[in-house]
């Protein structure tokens, strides 16, 4: 989101404490984001009940670097920077697999990728 790469700017760039509450809120006023609405988030745990949500479903997939694409229910897994062409064959693969599937009765086709 735009946000958040303000926020990476703000890092990065500027070498912030994007940690720091008001460093977070002074980054969405220049943004334009409603402050009190983004107070609100962040004081109802919201904020923290998602990230502790995104925390369980990297440990229950075992995502253990970024970026990791999941493919095919966990059963593909691209980790690390790889290329679209990486990608676009899994996906194409994955297609012709549900395309077969669809065309044989359901019978399964292995995937090359």
């Amino acid at each position: 989101s735009a946000a958040a790469w303000q926020l990476r700017e703000a890092f990065f760039l500027q070498a912030q404490d994007v940690g720091n509450r008001q460093v977070q809120l002074a980054v969405a006023e220049t943004m334009g984001l409603d402050r009190a609405a983004i107070e609100e988030l962040l004081d109802s745990g919201r904020a923290w009940a998602q990230v502790s949500r995104d925390s369980r479903l990297c440990k229950e997939q075992n995502l253990t670097v970024s970026p990791t694409l999941l493919f095919d229910e966990g059963r593909q897994v691209l980790k690390g920077n790889v290329g679209f062409r990486v990608i676009d064959a899994n996906v194409q693969e994955l297609k012709h697999s549900a395309l077969s599937r669809g065309l044989s009765g359901g019978r399964s086709e292995h995937s090359w990728c």
